[in-house]
Parts: structure tokens; sequence; C-alpha cells
């Protein structure tokens, strides 16, 4: 899932979360934070679309569970520049909790 969003072109990184969550969510980062989320968002979907196909119905992404990242708040990196999952889900931690909260 996260190798065919991770192709758009305004994606610069996304990580698939739900854990012991009642289904799936994304976070993504984008390249450009300047642009329109909902224009993003709409070009983004037909990735999803197609990442969400071979998965179980818990881990289907829906339009309401893709949390865009803040830009002063980046993605936990490693020295090698890979997504840090554990240290990137805790800093989003709070945001995720919210977006369970009102949408799971």
């Amino acid at each position: 899932m996260e190798r065919i969003i991770g192709a758009h072109p305004g994606v610069a990184a996304v990580l698939f979360v739900g854990t012991r969550r009642p289904k799936g969510a994304l976070l993504v980062e984008l390249r450009n934070p300047s642009v329109d989320k909902d224009v993003f968002l709409e070009s983004l979907w037909p990735l999803v679309e197609e990442a969400n196909k071979p998965v179980p119905y818990t881990a289907k992404i829906t339009k309401d569970m893709i949390l865009i990242t803040d830009e002063a708040l980046p993605m936990v990196r490693s020295i090698k520049g890979t997504i840090e999952r554990r240290g990137t889900v805790r800093l989003y931690e709070q945001k995720l909790d919210l977006l369970y909260a009102i949408h799971a």
C-alpha cells in the first residue's frame, strides 16, 4: 500500500498505521506543503483506491482516514533517511487519536 501511494509525485513519504485500531489510516507527508490539501487528496484518491483492492476490509483506507502531516512536524527519519515508524506514530499520536475518535 505504501509503495503504491508513495508513487504519487506530490508525496514525500507515506505511512500506513492502524495497529490495534478499528481500521487503517495513512499519514502523508507532502513534497510541497503549500499545495491545496483538497486538490491534493483528490489527485491521490485513485492511487488509494488501487492500493485498497487487495487488502482486507479493515485495512482499507477511506478519505476521512488520511492525515496530511504538519510541515513543522516532519516524519521521523533514520540516519539513512528511512521513515521510523514508531517515532513517527508517537509524534502524531494525539492527532491520530483525534482522527480515530471522529471517524472510526
